[in-house]
């Protein structure tokens, strides 16, 4: 298991939520599994696109492909399930007045009152700000 890449239990709770339509140029398409790990490893490793590692193709069709899911909305649908799943094993767990929160790459559990105690400004011009911006991201601006 390399850095950034899904184990087969992440892989099968989302495979179902990509879109799997591609272009009709008469290629073979290359694995969707291989591709969405290429497009995770440049988001979680914060480099450019160019320096995707060769294991997960050229870095022209694993960016095509970012773009493609960006119209389809594919991350917001893995996130939403993802928040979804983490929110329904609290109420199993009759965990009420909590929240699912993303921190640290990992969706976790947090008081209301933690969460609501302070805040945390970010720049406009943050990396953060504009990598989700261009990811299609609504900050509700």
């Amino acid at each position: 298991m390399r850095r950034y890449e899904l184990i087969d239990v992440q892989w099968n709770q989302i495979k179902d939520l990509i879109p799997t339509s591609e272009s009709n140029r008469g290629r073979l398409a290359k694995s969707h599994r291989l591709m969405f790990s290429g497009i995770l490893w440049v988001l979680f490793s914060g480099a450019v696109w160019r320096d995707l590692p060769d294991r997960f193709g050229p870095w022209k069709t694993v960016y095509d492909r970012f773009l493609c899911r960006q119209e389809h909305d594919s991350f917001d649908r893995i996130l939403a399930t993802q928040f979804g799943v983490k929110a329904f094993e609290m109420v199993l767990d009759k965990k009420f007045g909590r929240m699912a929160s993303f921190q640290h790459n990992t969706i976790v559990d947090v008081s209301l009152t933690d969460a609501t105690s302070s805040y945390n400004h970010i720049s406009q011009d943050s990396y953060l700000l504009q990598t989700a911006r261009g990811m299609g991201i609504c900050l509700g601006d």
